[in-house]
């Protein structure tokens, strides 16, 4: 299920229109105002990632979604190029949610919210593709870069890279994606040895 919320207006973009009303109904019982310390390094990271467009508009309004949109019992966040798309990735313990920006100018560049449902009737499988002589996204250094692909029954993917290492030292990239990868991993009973680097 995916959830557009701009303008002042929410939009069913696919999924069955009953369930969405229901959980826009139930948000009250697990939405909470998230820190703003918090908000604010997880969209600094998201406006860093490569091929972020260069919009002061599109941070403002993924800061506001998060502020109002982060659910409670958070097991883990992360940031990513998800599918092309520059992405908060957020990990609660039944669902996952994708957060983006959609193009458009100031207010009408609306939010994306997807869903994405851990039960294990409705996921699928997990593909990792592990490259320890890769170009790191977005530099030219090498580094350690994973590929992860999550895919569900009904169709549904989240596709990204994430960089375990970058080699010779420098570094200017969150390693939030990788974390969050490992933790949805996790949850879904795919359990990675601890890395003291993350």
């Amino acid at each position: 299920m995916a959830i557009r919320l701009g303008g002042g207006r929410c939009d069913i973009e696919q999924g069955d229109e009953r369930e969405a009303a229901r959980a826009v109904g139930r948000r009250a019982s697990y939405i909470r105002r998230v820190d703003r310390d918090a908000a604010i390094e997880l969209v600094n990271g998201w406006y860093e990632l490569p091929d972020q467009p260069d919009a002061p508009q599109s941070y403002q309004r993924m800061q506001r979604a998060l502020l109002e949109l982060l659910p409670d019992d958070i097991t883990a966040t992360g940031v990513a190029t998800v599918q092309g798309t520059p992405t908060v990735l957020v990990l609660y313990p039944r669902n996952v949610f994708a957060v983006s920006v959609m193009p458009g100018q100031g207010e009408s560049a609306a939010i994306l919210v997807r869903r994405l449902h851990l039960e294990p009737t409705r996921f699928c499988d997990i593909t990792l593709m592990d490259d320890r002589a890769a170009t790191v996204p977005g530099h030219q250094a090498g580094g350690h870069v994973r590929s992860w692909h999550f895919r569900w029954r009904d169709g549904e993917e989240l596709a990204f890279r994430s960089v375990v290492t970058v080699y010779g030292g420098w570094n200017d990239l969150p390693p939030s994606a990788e974390r969050f990868a490992q933790a949805l991993a996790g949850a879904l009973d795919w359990q990675l040895p601890s890395d003291p680097n993350l």
